[in-house]
């Protein structure tokens, strides 16, 4: 398992709420061929309704930069607080 992605976001408190999640953003041109992918719409439906939940999310397999700061820049937007964002391969 390769660790991708990690943006923290900690806001002094006592408890900090830790996710890892493989977000399964797969490199461009490998999709499903019956159903697609859908990798825009989970992308934003786990920058719209999942980010805000934790401190501290760790992702894997998101693979093209594009993707790695399309997340970031959400999540900088639904979490005012965003402090850290590590990106490792």
């Amino acid at each position: 398992m390769k660790l991708l992605l990690v943006i923290g976001i900690f806001h002094g408190v006592a408890a900090i709420s830790i996710l890892t999640l493989n977000l399964f953003i797969r490199q461009p041109l490998i999709v499903s061929h019956l159903l697609g992918d859908h990798k825009d719409e989970r992308i934003q439906h786990f920058c719209n309704h999942i980010v805000r939940k934790f401190d501290v999310i760790a992702l894997q397999e998101v693979f093209t930069d594009r993707r790695k700061q399309q997340i970031i820049d959400c999540a900088k937007e639904v979490k005012q607080g965003l402090s850290k964002a590590l990106i490792q391969s």
